[in-house]
């Protein structure tokens, strides 16, 4: 979406994969998931099309998406300004747990805008 949307005032990446086939290979090793997944879902090869002020949010204990894949999502993007928030464990519930740094993490990207 951000790819369509160039005039788009920022980029907001929450408990995000790098490829799928990352996270398949994180959740299930002893499969070969490089080979049979078809869709790419390649976050990491997209973010050289876009360029605008980028948070990417995770969450240190997540047990889905891992950790890395936010940090290398971050250290991977070069094309505008960028902020790196983390937050409490879980892929689904860490924003509750980290209520009070989510919110002021969100509200000082939002506000640091054009």
């Amino acid at each position: 979406m951000a790819e369509q949307q160039p005039a788009a005032a920022g980029l907001i990446l929450e408990s995000t994969f790098t490829r799928l086939s990352d996270v398949a290979g994180h959740l299930f090793p002893w499969r070969p998931c490089r080979l049979i997944l078809r869709d790419k879902f390649d976050t990491m090869g997209r973010l050289g099309n876009i360029a605008m002020p980028l948070l990417v949010i995770h969450g240190q204990g997540d047990e889905l998406v891992p950790y890395v894949c936010g940090r290398g999502l971050f250290a991977a993007y070069k094309n505008g300004p960028k902020t790196f928030l983390t937050i409490a464990d879980d892929h689904n519930m860490g924003f509750l747990r980290s209520e009070k740094e989510y919110t002021k993490g969100l509200k000082a990207f939002l506000d640091s805008l054009p």
